[in-house]
């Protein structure tokens, strides 16, 4: 549908291109479909990681996430949260917003982004604090180090 909106969005803006495709792949394996999520990281994402680099990191994570069964004891679960989703369509409707000239940054992104910020910060030190797991639901989570 980006494209029915505006088609240069995508070829213009090549992370928010990678961004997209790695949500249909870990829509894949969140789905079980990991012979797909497969073709679809070697055909597409893969092109995108040689092309700019700083991408891989991001490729390696979701292709991490089909080695673990039990996907919430991944180290990268959070790229399967409604979380990560919602930062996406941000990035695509700020995108949207900016080529039409509309400042495209909301206050609530804001907040989500330093919510994420805080709970990588307080996991990095190994300090027990709630977790947001489900942003749409308002579920949270109490973490132990």
């Amino acid at each position: 549908r980006t494209n029915e909106i505006d088609p240069s969005i995508l070829e213009t803006h090549h992370e928010l291109f990678c961004h997209l495709q790695q949500l249909q792949v870990i829509n894949l394996i969140s789905n079980g479909d990991t012979e797909a999520a497969l073709l679809m990281a070697q055909n597409e994402l893969r092109y995108r990681a040689e092309e700019d680099p700083s991408f891989l990191p991001e490729l390696e994570k979701t292709v991490c996430l089909l080695a673990f069964h039990d996907k919430p004891d991944s180290p990268f679960h959070y790229l399967n949260s409604p979380l990560h989703r919602i930062k996406v369509a941000h990035e695509l409707n700020s995108v949207l917003l900016n080529s039409h000239g509309i400042e495209g940054d909301s206050k609530l992104h804001n907040v989500l982004k330093y919510i994420e910020w805080c709970e990588r910060e307080l996991t990095s030190l190994s300090l027990p604090h709630a977790k947001l797991t489900d942003v749409i639901q308002g579920n949270i989570e109490f973490t132990q180090p």
